[in-house]
């Protein structure tokens, strides 16, 4: 055994320079194509990244819009996209939907007489952190009727292009529209 690994050390053939050279050109060819693959599989991930980001947030936004509007009494919708209503505790509130400035999506107003008359706070309905990856939630229109809220065309939107990814202004829209019946509503069956 150990004269068969003698022999074989001592054994000076090895590879002819034509088969390295082309094996060194079948392993270029082979990183050229994995490199030419990866950005556009990157990009891919990341647009599947964005729509399940949108999702996450789009059922964060229909939660709290069913919260906020479950308990809600004196719900009046004025023009297509402000509504406003009197919470469980007393207090004065609106939505409202911003596409410009520094508050994008859907903003709760709440007008708080408690302490202070007239005191006002505003601020996001899904804040910053959970709408992260520069995205923001926003609806077309708001009806009430008979106790029903109906927000039509809730949708994400991409407010910040990256590099990867959906481009700006991107919208990630919900398939229907959202129902939320008012629990503490007087006209309703």
């Amino acid at each position: 055994m150990l004269q068969k690994l003698r022999t074989r050390l001592k054994n000076s053939s090895g590879f002819s320079l034509s088969e390295l050279l082309i094996t060194l050109l079948i392993l270029l060819m082979v990183t050229v194509v994995m490199a030419a693959g990866i950005p556009s599989a990157l990009r891919a991930l990341y647009k599947v990244e964005d729509s399940s980001n949108a999702q996450v947030l789009l059922s964060t936004a229909v939660t709290r819009l069913r919260d906020e509007l479950s308990t809600a009494s004196d719900v009046k919708v004025d023009g297509d996209t402000t509504i406003t209503y009197t919470t469980e505790s007393g207090s004065r509130s609106k939505l409202t939907v911003e596409t410009a400035g520094d508050d994008l999506g859907i903003n709760l107003q709440e007008y708080i007489d408690v302490i202070t008359e007239g005191t006002q706070y505003k601020h996001l309905l899904v804040s910053n952190a959970a709408a992260n990856k520069n995205l923001y939630v926003t609806y077309s229109e708001a009806e009430y009727e008979n106790g029903l809220v109906t927000i039509s065309g809730l949708k994400a939107v991409k407010y910040k292009t990256e590099s990867v990814g959906a481009a700006k202004d991107a919208e990630f829209p919900l398939d229907s529209n959202v129902v939320i019946r008012v629990l503490a509503a007087a006209d309703h069956a």
